[in-house]
């Protein structure tokens, strides 16, 4: 009796197991799509902002310029851990 009472036990949590496992599954697949989507998102952005700065080089070469070399200047003290609170 007590052995037919164990294999129940371990049917109980084979199946528990095994729907755990699914919802898993299907969260882990939600995940995916939503990175994907995110990155879909990024990507998009990313062509936007690179067609704006285009346009923004042929409208004002000058202006666009002078803000390059700004960024440019601002990134590089940055990454060298200087900072300037004007």
């Amino acid at each position: 009796m007590a052995l037919s009472v164990g294999v129940m036990e371990i049917s109980k949590y084979s199946e528990l197991e095994q729907k755990r496992l699914e919802r898993a599954r299907r969260d882990f697949a939600v995940g995916g799509e939503k990175i994907c989507q995110a990155k879909s998102d990024l990507d998009s952005i990313s062509r936007r902002i690179g067609a704006f700065k285009q346009t923004l080089a042929s409208s004002y070469p000058t202006e666009f310029s002078t803000a390059q070399s700004h960024s440019d200047s601002l990134r590089q003290q940055n990454s060298s851990g200087v900072s300037d609170n004007k």
